[in-house]
């Protein structure tokens, strides 16, 4: 079972999917009651539900009191330091422009309607409960406020995440929050999930008495906080819309989205794949999900495909009736077209999705119309405003349908008294950004003409625009679409000038100049990318000028490479995955090509090469290496504005040929490998932790081979030579067949949402890698654990452990997948910390003072007393555990692998010997003070870069230990202050309760030193080489987790 602490965007995907239509009940509704005032529903049970009743609406006007307390930890704090010129923490160079802005999108708009309104208007709910009903109803279009800080939210979170750790922790040292900014920023989208479930509950308590006006205001309440969830969540998904280069707010209301089969028309046979389609006002996009939506987890979306509204048909599938045609009537795509059928009951039903774009096509027609021939089409609609709107049979193009919330049940027409009835159909309720009132049902001619407006606002001539900018002319005047600070919706300003992401911007009544996001400017006054023109005819079309057709094209900057292993050369071992990655700017558009040196062609894709691209990283993966693999690759990167390209090394280890196993199901394995110049042999497997190998397969030829073995175990395999000495293939990776087929669907969640890069480092037990999160292009490192080595409850408590752990020099943990992204393999999902080890960190400089090594044993101190505080022991505080940010100077304390291993049977050597307390080397019980020992010792070798108990042998060294014997030589300690040395003093006593605890260490002088000593970088550099010479000789020994 996959695990995950409190994350954002998890949380709004959980808070914003319930099922809106599903009744109230324990599960799933509000079960706040279960302390209200009792009253036997036998003997009176109105009285009864009414009492309930009311606590309900007091837990609302409670709860209400806590959400404002909550925004204003964002508003007075964060934002209040941020906009402070003269801050302490200044402002990042990053973040200015706008950007910083968009973090928080309208949250100050929200929490100032809040305060000033709607708490007091809950908290006048307890006196009068008639009141709660009507109070959603009147105020729905303010709450049409969380649609819009839906969607900046996505923005919002990426923002957020490149600075959570650094410039945002430090807001929250000094604002002394306890939860970090990306809690404070979910609580909005919980509030009106909260909101959805409490009118629920209050609705079905009405429901039980005779109060029928009650029950009318509270339904309607309930249908609103229905809407603008759904609605919200809406916006979500659009902005989790990846590579599509249009303007998403130039296409209009999203009408319509969900999964469907889709196949394109040019391929034969058609193969349907799942793709998410958003059919907008003026496109329909079809993109791929990398991922699948779970309680934990949400997709990005790749786009594949789009056909401009204007530019499209729609017919009905003569193989199947339950699948439907969308083709692109555009001359300059020819053959563009999808089969499209409904996957599930989940998303839109078939007949919706034919009604909706049938809809659209129809006033696309009625506006051509309208356009042509203007005073004939007036009259018409003069004439007979309820003009049938029935589809014509097969062969559809176009139906005319306003699209609003109910259309004429094409699906299911029932007459009554010779009148048509309306089926309402469940479409998205994504509003658009004019920020207007709930759509209600007009009259048909109103609705036609309402909308026909959007059309002819795409039809102005504009001039090229840049990305990002705005066509709005310094001086126009615009109406706000939604609430932003001190603005309101429906305000009209004049453009200053633009500013980033963003314009400046003034009230009419006033002249001081205000930020606001380009989102909030209505459609009206945006450019649209994918707009609707009247084509010419061929005697009407002008002779374009070069410069104009060069200035109408949008020119986008040359690739530029940013980073590659090129820098670091792959280095992997036979059989194992090599994964070649260059991260790149301004790819939109490039082909990108690999090349093998003394190869004269393009690397193709098959079974062993992939190569992908996310997020502004591309990549080749080579998958199970062998020595002819080894090379230089090219990454060669071509656009129309430029070229770039990159040369990467990769070296394959080992002197025979490699073996490659892979799991084909339960009890089934594939065993493949390098024949060379084996022509018969002997296919051997051992089971782990077994190490004798055992023949399985005589005399065998040719690969593959496909074995069945019970499920439950751990396998490697090879190939023996038995005519050759020496002769076969290396033991392939260990591959485990697991008892539970029911995780495959964990490794699938896994799979989808981390794209895995280069390896970090290998610790005694775990592997760890450098992965990037297809969603938020967030850089992670994933801790992998084999089964063989570390059972899976070890695995789950130190995830347990860091999940409950909230410090700023402790590392943080998203996730835990089990048995992922393989069988028999265990993966915590980390931060990732941009820097090496403390101790390599300053040996790369010239010299370093003691004031630095004094803040950087604080932060680690600080550390170990928050585990100490909890009865919680690191126990393998060693330099390898010890990181820096180099951005920022923060210490991250990782591997806390050893404090959930918990005692063993046997006295074993302590794994580093050097760092290892007394009670460790003798087998005895361990503690804090074990942490202070090691904590001492480290402290010792930063002040010095000598080891104060290491010897020529491994018994002198134990001796040492074991005899408390170290001094500070004058070579090495004589300007080293004397409060640094009365604070080792008391760190490294013999017995454990008499050493300094975190707690008092933490109130040393040394820890308040101005300057001090300074320190060679040298003798720190040596301590490094020598530490790294001798953990050759123990490869389990001293292995850091990250390079």
């Amino acid at each position: 079972m996959m695990k995950k602490e409190q994350h954002t965007e998890n949380q709004e995907r959980h808070s914003l999917m319930r099922t809106p239509g599903r009744p109230s009940s324990t599960d799933d509704g509000y079960s706040g009651i279960s302390g209200g005032p009792t009253i036997s529903e036998e003997t009176d049970p109105e009285a009864a539900a009414l009492a309930k009743r009311q606590f309900v609406i007091r837990e609302l006007a409670d709860t209400e009191r806590d959400y404002v307390n909550d925004l204003k930890l964002i508003v007075e704090g964060y934002i209040a330091i941020m906009r402070d010129p003269d801050s302490d923490i200044p402002l990042p160079e990053d973040l200015r422009g706008g950007k910083d802005k968009m973090v928080f999108g309208n949250i100050e708009a929200i929490y100032e309607w809040h305060r000033d309104f709607f708490m007091k208007a809950l908290e006048r709910c307890l006196e009068r409960p008639e009141e709660l009903g009507p109070l959603f109803k009147r105020y729905e279009r303010k709450l049409h406020m969380y649609v819009v800080y839906c969607q900046n939210k996505p923005v919002s979170e990426y923002i957020v995440s490149e600075y959570i750790d650094t410039y945002f922790e430090e807001l929250r040292q000094k604002l002394g929050h306890r939860l970090q900014l990306c809690d404070l920023l979910i609580k909005p989208v919980q509030r009106i999930t909260k909101y959805q479930l409490i009118l629920r509950e209050a609705l079905r308590l009405t429901e039980k008495t005779q109060r029928i006006s009650e029950i009318e205001g509270l339904r309607a309440a309930a249908h609103v906080m229905r809407v603008i969830p759904k609605a919200a969540n809406d916006m979500m998904d659009v902005g989790r819309l990846q590579g599509f280069d249009g303007k998403i707010t130039a296409q209009g209301k999203l009408l319509l989205h969900g999964p469907l089969s889709v196949a394109e028309l040019s391929s034969l046979p058609p193969r349907g794949r799942e793709w998410q389609v958003f059919l907008f006002e003026q496109n329909i996009i079809f993109s791929e999900a990398q991922g699948k939506k779970t309680q934990f987890t949400s997709p990005a979306y790749t786009y594949k495909a789009h056909i401009q509204v204007n530019k499209m048909s729609l017919e009905d599938s003569s193989d199947d009736a339950e699948k439907f045609i969308i083709r692109s009537t555009d001359p300059r795509k020819p053959g563009l077209g999808f089969i499209c059928g409904v996957i599930d009951d989940n998303g839109p039903r078939r007949q919706e999705w034919v009604d909706t774009i049938t809809a659209i096509l129809q006033t696309q027609r009625d506006f051509l119309k309208a356009i042509q021939s203007p005073i004939a089409y007036q009259k018409e609609l003069t004439k007979d405003p309820l003009r049938s709107t029935t589809p014509e049979p097969i062969n559809r193009t176009a139906t005319s349908v306003p699209p609003m919330l109910t259309v004429p049940g094409a699906s299911n027409k029932e007459r009554s008294n010779g009148q048509r009835k309306t089926q309402p159909i469940h479409r998205s309720h994504t509003v658009g950004l004019d920020g207007g009132e709930t759509p209600r049902t007009p009259s048909p001619t109103k609705s036609k003409l309402n909308f026909l407006e959007g059309f002819k606002n795409t039809l102005r001539a504009r001039s090229p625009v840049r990305t990002n900018s705005i066509p709005v002319a310094p001086g126009a005047r615009v109406r706000l679409a939604a609430d932003w600070g001190k603005l309101h919706a429906g305000d009209e300003l004049v453009v200053s000038h633009l500013d980033g992401p963003g314009v400046v911007v003034s009230p009419l009544d006033a002249k001081e100049e205000l930020w606001i996001p380009a989102s909030l400017i209505p459609n009206s006054s945006i450019s649209r990318a994918w707009s609707f023109r009247p084509r010419k005819s061929e005697n009407e079309k002008q002779i374009t000028s070069p410069q104009r057709a060069i200035n109408d094209r949008k020119i986008l900057p040359p690739p530029r490479i940013l980073s590659g292993n090129a820098l670091s050369s792959v280095r992997v071992a036979a059989g194992d995955i090599a994964r070649l990655s260059v991260e790149v700017a301004n790819i939109e558009g490039a082909h990108v090509a690999w090349r093998k040196n003394g190869i004269h062609h393009d690397i193709d894709i098959d079974d062993r090469h992939q190569m992908r691209q996310s997020a502004g990283l591309v990549y080749l993966e080579i998958a199970r290496c062998c020595l002819d693999d080894a090379g230089t690759y090219e990454c060669i990167i071509d656009a129309e504005s430029g070229s770039c390209s990159i040369k990467i090394s990769l070296y394959v280890t080992g002197d025979i040929g490699a073996t490659w196993a892979r799991i084909l199901g339960p009890t089934k394995v594939k065993v493949d490998w390098e024949k060379r110049d084996i022509e018969r042999g002997t296919l051997e497997y051992r089971t782990i932790p077994s190490t004798t190998w055992i023949p399985i397969v005589e005399d065998v030829k040719h690969p593959p081979i496909i074995l069945e073995l019970p499920a439950g175990a751990s396998y490697s395999f090879r190939i023996v030579n038995k005519h050759l000495e020496n002769g076969g293939t290396s033991p392939s990776a260990i591959v485990t067949l697991p008892l539970d087929e029911s995780m495959s669907w964990e490794a699938e969640q896994f799979v989808g949402r981390y794209l895995e890069l280069d390896e970090l480092g290998k610790g005694r037990y775990a592997l760890v890698r450098r992965a990037r999160d297809r969603g938020t292009g967030q850089e992670v490192a994933l801790k992998q654990t084999p089964r063989y080595k570390q059972s899976r409850s070890l695995t789950r408590a130190e995830y347990d452990l860091l999940a409950s752990t909230h410090h700023g020099n402790i590392i943080r943990v998203f996730a835990l997948f089990e048995n992922a992204p393989q069988p028999g393999l265990d993966t915590i999902v980390l931060e990732l910390v941009r820097g090496p080890t403390l101790f390599m960190y300053l040996s790369k400089k010239t010299d370093y003072t003691e004031a630095m090594a004094s803040k950087y044993a604080n932060q680690l101190l600080s550390a170990l007393q928050w585990l100490h505080q909890r009865n919680k022991y690191h126990l393998d505080v060693k330099p390898e555990n010890v990181l820096v940010d180099q951005d920022t100077g923060i210490v991250k304390l990782i591997d806390l692998g050893e404090a959930v291993r918990g005692p063993v049977d046997e006295v074993v050597p302590p794994a580093d010997l050097e760092f290892a307390a007394p009670e460790l080397v003798l087998g005895r019980p361990t503690g804090a003070y074990t942490d202070m020992w090691a904590a001492g010792v480290f402290i010792y070798v930063l002040l010095s870069g000598l080891s104060p108990f290491l010897d020529d042998s491994v018994e002198e060294t134990t001796a040492n230990i074991l005899k408390c014997d170290f001094c500070f030589p004058d070579e090495y300690f004589e300007s080293i202050s004397n409060d640094a040395k009365n604070l080792l003093s008391r760190l490294l006593y013999l017995r454990g309760e008499e050493r300094a605890t975190a707690e008092f260490s933490l109130a040393s002088p040394w820890l308040k030193v101005s300057k001090g000593a300074t320190i060679p970088s040298s003798r720190m550099a040596a301590f490094i080489e020598r530490r790294t010479h001798c953990s050759k000789s123990h490869s389990d020994h001293n292995d850091s987790f990250y390079s």
